[in-house]
């Protein structure tokens, strides 16, 4: 799967769960939150092998999932979302 599949499965994803009653801002936080767990492509700065070995390691699994939960609630949180309502959109 590649980033377009997963910011697309994102916004899938919210939209059901959030019906008609979606915002554009809330799509565009699960469209971010469904490329999240392949932001570790970052590591590609350290080399191939470094990225191979811990490549769906963290960001692929559940204390990944909670962490960026919790860091996207409160970022969004001082950008005057209710954090709850924001760590729900990123766990979905």
């Amino acid at each position: 799967m590649n980033g377009v599949f997963h910011a697309g499965a994102g916004v899938m994803v919210g939209a059901l769960a959030l019906g008609g009653d979606a915002t554009g801002a809330e799509l565009v936080l699960c469209a971010v939150a469904g490329t999240s767990p392949d932001w570790d492509a970052a590591l590609l700065v350290a080399g191939r092998p470094c990225y191979q070995n811990y490549h769906r390691s963290l960001t692929h699994g559940y204390a990944g999932l909670l962490i960026s939960a919790t860091i996207a609630g409160g970022f969004l949180f001082l950008l005057g979302w209710n954090f709850w309502h924001a760590a729900w959109l990123w766990l979905l």
